[in-house]
């Protein structure tokens, strides 16, 4: 997919991957924060869409905003929430990749998910 590899005379580069079952999974395809920011990777992970982008493109992917915050492990150490750290709802509610799902009895009793 274009944006997101990038080519490069055989042997040219040291550490160059010669054989392309190798090769990393494109941004694109990983469907999680932790397998987006999973090493090697020059992605990042965008909670508001649910979506794992090059980071490279992210102008050319988000030209109106649409994604105002990620994670990254580019410019930061790769950080993605665990759901299940959060004990309540409120916790839980404040991160955007999560959800509460409560005991039907009791609102307040339930557990944080992704």
């Amino acid at each position: 997919k274009k944006g997101e590899f990038v080519c490069s005379r055989r042997g040219r580069q040291g550490g160059a991957v010669r054989d392309p079952q190798l090769c990393p999974p494109l941004c694109s395809l990983r469907r999680t924060c932790s397998s987006c920011l999973a090493p090697p990777s020059a992605c990042a992970w965008c909670p508001s869409t649910g979506r794992c982008f090059r980071f490279a493109a992210y102008l050319a992917k988000y030209p109106r905003g649409e994604c105002r915050g990620w994670h990254d492990s580019v410019h930061s150490a790769p950080q993605c929430p665990q759901c299940s750290q959060f004990s309540t709802c409120g916790e839980c509610l404040r991160q955007l990749e999560c959800g509460w799902c409560s005991h039907g009895d009791n609102p307040l009793r339930g557990r944080c998910l992704e």
